[in-house]
């Protein structure tokens, strides 16, 4: 079966400007403007993965607007800086810049604001990818309560808290209640942002998901399709896109239809390969999803041709997965099995 595409698609979903602070900063002083500087070298560099470099200026960014009082500035900076941290594995990190904010924030503009509330989002996002749910659910109730008690039932802030409450319950294997929550979100930011906003349909692409986990693939098809047709009216980013295509390729599969769900898969491919390196566990893990489905449909050869790659990738990796490269070679084993290359497979299911 398909494995969930969790780099680049981030079950939990939170815009960059989904959250609106008090800017406290004094336009045009000179830190805040080299900041500003830093801060789009920054963006730029991010968005061509390089990473590593996009933090240094992120963070000397931060600093900057940390030291102008620029608060709006700075959080921005925060939140990539923690999202690079998560989605890398380096959450002692992500954890510390958000203890960092915590206290900032809290001393500037109190823990009843805004900013705290997004403070403990992002931290229930980096203990829900630690695997701590139930701290990640504290983190998450705690930025829900004092969105409620400060914004208007309707606003958008509230539907993003419900919807990543929707996905650690879901982490916890509590499937109707994260169904509750999601439908909630979704309707909800319905009602914020109007039904065919882009950001509606990364909501859409979390419910289809609890769906299909309850074996409803026929209501999470439904759903991926209506999320698809928003982002393609709405001019939705390749990312955004990709991911629903992704999640469409999981569904078909799991309704039996394994060429309609390889159509979707290599769509996704289509749109990520010039935003994601080979070697990103997003591009590995629907690489390993294509090569399944070829698989299934006998294309033995692009099937080994595909899984011979991505086993070359990982054992290059500087720190390797053994459970990830266990599963390469079982695989390969299974399909040289299938070629009748029974020596072969052996060797392979013996390494795995």
């Amino acid at each position: 079966m398909p494995q969930p595409f969790l780099r680049m698609v981030p079950l939990i979903a939170f815009p960059v400007a989904a959250v609106s602070l008090i800017s406290c900063g004094r336009p045009g002083s000179s830190g805040s403007d080299t900041g500003d500087r830093y801060y789009a070298v920054a963006e730029s560099l991010f968005n061509v993965s390089a990473y590593d470099s996009s933090l240094r200026y992120f963070r000397a960014a931060a600093a900057l607007f940390e030291a102008d009082s620029a608060w709006e500035r700075w959080t921005d900076c925060q939140n990539y800086v923690i999202d690079v941290f998560r989605d890398r594995g380096q959450y002692d990190s992500a954890l510390a810049v958000i203890a960092h904010g915590k206290v900032v924030t809290a001393r500037f503009v109190g823990i009843r604001s805004l900013p705290y509330a997004w403070m403990l989002n992002k931290e229930g996002l980096v203990f829900k990818a630690q695997g701590k749910t139930h701290e990640a659910l504290t983190s998450l109730e705690n930025a829900l309560e004092i969105r409620k008690l400060l914004l208007p039932p309707t606003n958008e802030q509230i539907a993003w808290s419900l919807n990543n409450i929707s996905i650690v319950y879901y982490a916890r294997g509590e499937r109707e209640k994260a169904l509750q929550y999601a439908r909630s979100a979704d309707s909800l930011i319905a009602l914020a942002l109007g039904p065919e906003h882009n950001d509606r349909a990364m909501v859409l692409n979390s419910l289809a998901t609890i769906l299909s986990s309850l074996g409803d693939y026929t209501s999470a098809r439904e759903v991926l399709e209506q999320a698809l047709r928003i982002q393609q009216r709405g001019r939705g980013s390749a990312r955004e896109i990709a991911r629903t295509y992704y999640h469409l390729g999981i569904t078909y599969v799991r309704l039996g239809d394994h060429k309609a769900g390889l159509q979707y898969y290599e769509k996704a491919l289509d749109l990520t390969r010039p935003l994601l390196p080979p070697s990103s566990e997003s591009a590995l893990a629907l690489q390993f999803s294509v090569a399944l489905v070829l698989k299934e449909l006998g294309r033995h050869d692009e099937a080994m041709t595909k899984f011979s790659s991505i086993l070359s990738i990982r054992l290059k990796e500087t720190v390797q997965n053994p459970l990830e490269i266990a599963r390469v070679y079982d695989q390969i084993g299974e399909t040289r099995l299938k070629q009748g290359r029974h020596g072969e497979a052996l060797e392979a299911l013996r390494e795995g």
